[in-house]
């Protein structure tokens, strides 16, 4: 934050008002005052989005949003920014998103970063709002006129958010297809959750990146993550634990064979295991549960038997479904939001207790199941023979995976700046435990 603060110059407020249906033409030179602007739904309450789309290549724009109509934002004091797009050359279009912004309006700040950009900021700033129908004042999830989210590589004008490739949420982010990721859903995306080493070959556009997903299994004990990239051009590889990779946030790259202007590239990426003395301390099973009052079991029995069957083997065989499923341009799995819809009406007509019998044989069967739900793992078809313990994996074992779960993942970026507008790449991933510490985790075995 100091040193934005540092590099940001002072805001100068236009005379003209950022509007809906009404584009703003913004150019911010290097080392100039921000550009700042008044903003307003038509003067009715509203969530709002406003998506800066730059021309030029080498400037380095950064939004900042107020809700207050007399308070221009800074870095310090601001109620949304564009922090999570910034440096990010791989992306045009760069957007903050607010909620419940009164009649009045407020102030967005465009700045162009002087100590990184080499360019004039040319660009356009557009308003979109979704006015806000009706107020819930009791659980603040007030009824809106229209969806809003990122748009990424949608058109606003159709109404696609979340570039096409995912669905708005009331919280104002988007719930993406399985084989995409990010705020916007514009990056594509290839899951490794259920083997040790898997080969992907993938079509780089340019400027654009590719994501892979590496799940960490629990009993991991510690080692690293070969990556391994052969491409028909140099290519940026980054890797990361924990979350994506950007040009600006990464844990290791091949930048000295993309500098080089090589097109095969080798690293690894250091992961900690539960016996490397580094990971997080994770709850036992039974801290983990709580304690079911008995009667709840009975209310929750009598509410089963008044469900539909014909209802529970629906769900059930469409999140199995879910699971198979490999989504394409021509195949968008609607099962997994049949899935997802019908989950709440499961887990009432099936409730299930996580350390009983029937539980237990569904963790031998179906354990690793759990991470298939919202994924394109093409190794997930293994469960397709899980469809009566959907319900285990749904309430048991997804919620631990979601709160327990381990990720690696690696990006991969054709850089517009310097090379082909499209490349294509191999990419041979391989998951390995340090030999070290798989003995010391043997001998704590045979000590217990």
């Amino acid at each position: 934050s100091m040193f934005l603060c540092c590099a940001l110059a002072s805001a100068v407020v236009g005379a003209v008002d950022l509007q809906p249906n009404r584009t703003l033409e913004v150019l911010v030179p290097i080392g100039s005052d921000s550009q700042a602007f008044h903003f307003h739904c038509n003067r009715r309450p509203a969530n709002v989005l406003v998506e800066l789309k730059v021309h030029t290549l080498d400037a380095d724009p950064l939004l900042l949003l107020s809700t207050n109509s007399r308070v221009t934002p800074s870095v310090e004091t601001n109620d949304g920014t564009s922090l999570s797009q910034w440096r990010d050359t791989a992306a045009d279009k760069h957007y903050v998103l607010a909620r419940e912004v009164g009649p009045d309006g407020g102030i967005v700040v465009v700045s162009n970063l002087r100590r990184f950009s080499t360019q004039r900021l040319n660009g356009e700033l557009t308003l979109v709002c979704s006015y806000i129908a009706a107020f819930d004042l009791l659980f603040f999830n007030h009824v809106t006129e229209s969806p809003l989210c990122p748009v990424g590589d949608g058109s606003i004008g159709r109404g696609e958010w979340c570039s096409g490739n995912g669905r708005c949420r009331d919280d104002l982010s988007c719930k993406c297809r399985s084989d995409f990721i990010g705020d916007a859903c514009e990056s594509k995306k290839e899951d490794m959750l259920l083997v040790d080493e898997a080969r992907f070959s993938v079509d780089l556009p340019a400027g654009k990146y590719k994501y892979f997903r590496v799940r960490i299994p629990e009993e991991f004990a510690g080692g690293y993550l070969s990556v391994q990239v052969n491409a028909t051009g140099p290519v940026v590889v980054l890797g990361r634990v924990g979350a994506l990779p950007t040009k600006a946030q990464f844990d290791n790259s091949n930048f000295d064979d993309w500098v080089s202007r090589k097109n095969s590239s080798e690293f690894v990426i250091p992961i900690c295991g539960t016996e490397g003395g580094c990971s997080d301390v994770v709850p036992s099973d039974e801290d983990a549960q709580e304690e079911v009052p008995a009667d709840q079991w009975e209310r929750s029995s009598r509410r089963a038997q008044e469900c539909s069957e014909a209802e529970v083997h629906s769900c059930e065989d469409s999140c199995v479904s879910c699971m198979l499923c490999v989504p394409s341009a021509t195949n968008p799995c609607d099962s997994c939001e049949v899935c997802e819809l019908c989950l709440p009406k499961l887990e009432q007509c099936r409730p299930v207790q996580c350390d009983s019998p029937e539980a237990e044989s569904c963790r031998k069967r179906c354990g690793k199941c759990a991470v298939c739900v919202d994924s394109n793992d093409a190794s997930c078809a293994m469960c397709g023979q899980c469809s009566d313990c959907v319900a285990w994996i749904t309430q048991c074992e997804a919620a631990r995976e979601d709160s327990e779960a381990k990720y690696v993942f690696v990006g991969l970026l054709n850089h517009d700046r310097y090379y082909d507008d499209q490349m294509t790449a191999v990419a041979q991933l391989q998951l390995v435990e340090s030999p070290e510490l798989v003995g010391a985790r043997e001998r704590v075995g045979l000590l217990g």
